[in-house]
């Protein structure tokens, strides 16, 4: 059977070396044009060289010639882990049957950014989830779902990590499980299509994660410290890190934690110290209060010597310079 993949990440690339292994004949390996890739993008060039798959590079997956390209390599499958909704002209060309991924516990917590939406909502629990891709978004018919837990420490990286170690046994399982029943059934000549192998997603639970922006990794230290953590974690590099602003200055917070109170000698209460009060700083944290708590807050480069001789970070909005700047950068 011939199988394209459609991706830009070491998920991807699992995903490849795991179908080369059943002994699929992988006809191309598609990824984004270097100025199109995520921050989480992998070396699918030097992965596909190394196999021996015909690389291509693409700026749009839907575009005319992205379309003729994939006709022209005739797939029975196209496996796709794409940062971009695929139209239906690209699905159908496979001839059997698209395979999506997504890793939530499908119907539940479709649409964008689920692993970064996974650790700001504290979820315990989620999923891998293999689909049959079609033109809704994430609302295909189940193929298969692989468990995974996640810790309070689990930072973006760790998640990402996990769920790539997942596709290997999610696309055995499909195949033993999916893919080798369909296969008989067509020599046999059953009539059965791949959909009957699978299994319609819940109706009654289904909600949708919007796109996260910068906005949304934006430290306001009124936040429980909890909350501020968990935003620290969800964009840890490779991505840009969280933000935090303090005058005209744009922060990148890379490590967030809480402190012992009693560690800042210091005999005021707790409760009296308002959010934003600062303990104290150096070249690469400030100790601060958050609203609950004392919060240690480790940033990518040196701040500024106004911000350690400083008595308080204020909310965000204060900083409008530093607002203003920040939506320039951003092109809003």
């Amino acid at each position: 059977m011939n199988i394209i993949i459609i991706g830009t990440s070491t998920f991807a690339i699992n995903a490849a070396f795991t179908f080369q292994q059943l002994g699929y004949k992988i006809v191309g390996f598609i990824n984004l044009t270097v100025l199109q890739r995520p921050d989480n993008c992998a070396d699918i060039e030097s992965f596909s060289s190394a196999n021996n798959i015909p690389y291509y590079e693409v700026d749009d997956i839907n575009a005319i010639e992205s379309i003729e390209l994939l006709t022209h390599l005739s797939p029975d499958y196209l496996f796709v882990s794409w940062p971009k909704l695929l139209k239906e002209a690209v699905i159908s060309i496979a001839g059997y049957g698209c395979i999506g991924t997504h890793p939530t516990l499908l119907p539940a917590n479709r649409g964008r950014h689920p692993l970064h939406w996974s650790i700001t909502q504290g979820l315990k629990n989620s999923a891998l989830s293999f689909f049959i891709l079609e033109a809704g978004v994430d609302s295909g018919r189940l193929l298969h779902q692989l468990n995974f837990e996640i810790s309070p420490t689990d930072d973006i990286n760790a998640l990402n990590e996990k769920v790539d170690k997942l596709a290997c046994q999610g696309i055995r399982n499909i195949d033993e499980l999916v893919l080798k029943p369909f296969h008989q059934a067509l020599l046999t000549g059953t009539g059965k299509t791949l959909i009957d192998f699978t299994e319609k997603q819940a109706t009654d639970a289904v909600n949708y994660w919007r796109q996260k922006t910068p906005f949304d990794v934006m430290i306001d230290l009124r936040l429980p410290a909890l909350d501020i953590i968990r935003i620290v974690l969800s964009f840890s590099t490779p991505y840009p890190c969280a933000i935090l602003l303090f005058e005209d200055d744009i922060l990148r917070v890379s490590h967030a934690e809480v402190i012992k109170y009693q560690s800042l000698g210091t005999n005021i209460r707790i409760e009296n110290l308002e959010p934003g009060k600062i303990l104290s700083a150096s070249s690469q944290f400030v100790c601060v209060k958050s609203g609950d708590c004392i919060i240690r807050l480790h940033f990518v480069n040196n701040i500024s010597d106004r911000l350690m001789n400083a008595n308080y970070i204020h909310p965000p909005l204060k900083y409008a310079k530093a607002v203003k700047k920040l939506y320039s950068e951003l092109g809003y």
